[in-house]
């Protein structure tokens, strides 16, 4: 759910955006601030993703409040209201970043137009962290595998301006798991979540293939134990045979 501050010092007006809001088929958490020093104070406390605000507003206005707000969320999406006459306002909120300004009295089709651009530049970042992430946890699991393979420190500082190695030669030991089935192919998200939450340890997972899954221990524990623990686990909650061996 994304979060909106709404900054008018005329409640009359955030009561209309509010109304706007209600009619779209998103659901919002809705913040509202009578002035710029209420929602800066505000903003300093919680972040929000989407900034609606007035430009004429007592002790801190619009043009203030966009600025301060970008030092701290570079990111944040921000909508200018303000009435035709203060266009000039406008400009000044542009060259601080706030590429979306809107007329007042609000004209609802503007409105939503406005807000459709909005949420499509949050989807599609989000969606490019999320790519972002996936392929850097891939090239981790990628060279983790070589380097556990190959135990080389010269290896780790060749690659340690791709991927954060940090910690890697502080390995503590290794729990093979390997099915009777191709359990892996199909169930391997299931079984990382379900054993991350069943075990305290810290464990790394290097996929071997369909029927078999590296867990790298990262905290000093009996391997043998949580072996056995492992072992237990995955057999009670998949129904399937599994081999369970620790190595250090």
């Amino acid at each position: 759910m994304l979060t909106i501050l709404i900054v008018d010092d005329e409640k009359l007006e955030c009561r209309g955006i509010r109304f706007l809001l209600g009619q779209r088929e998103e659901e919002f958490e809705i913040l509202e601030a009578l002035n710029g020093r209420a929602a800066y104070e505000l903003l300093k406390k919680k972040p929000v993703d989407i900034l609606f605000t007035d430009i004429k507003m007592p002790y801190m206005d619009g043009i203030e409040l966009v600025e301060k707000a970008r030092e701290l969320y570079p990111r944040l999406e921000m909508v200018i209201f303000s009435a035709y006459g203060e266009f000039e306002y406008a400009r000044k909120a542009m060259r601080v970043g706030v590429e979306n300004y809107v007329l007042k009295p609000v004209d609802p089709k503007e409105f939503h137009a406005t807000l459709d651009r909005i949420l499509q530049v949050i989807e599609d970042r989000r969606n490019q962290a999320r790519k972002d992430r996936e392929n850097q946890e891939f090239l981790e699991r990628y060279f983790l595998g070589k380097y556990i393979y190959q135990g080389n420190p010269e290896f780790l500082k060749k690659i340690s301006d791709k991927v954060n190695v940090a910690g890697w030669n502080q390995i503590k030991g290794l729990i093979l798991i390997e099915s009777e089935d191709h359990f892996f192919e199909e169930s391997e998200e299931a079984f990382i979540e379900g054993l991350s939450r069943e075990v305290s340890q810290k464990l790394l997972f290097l996929n071997q293939g369909q029927q078999q899954e590296l867990c790298v221990v990262c905290d000093n524990c009996d391997q043998f134990v949580l072996a056995r623990h492992i072992s237990d686990w995955v057999n009670q909650a998949f129904g399937e045979k599994f081999y369970v061996a620790a190595g250090q």
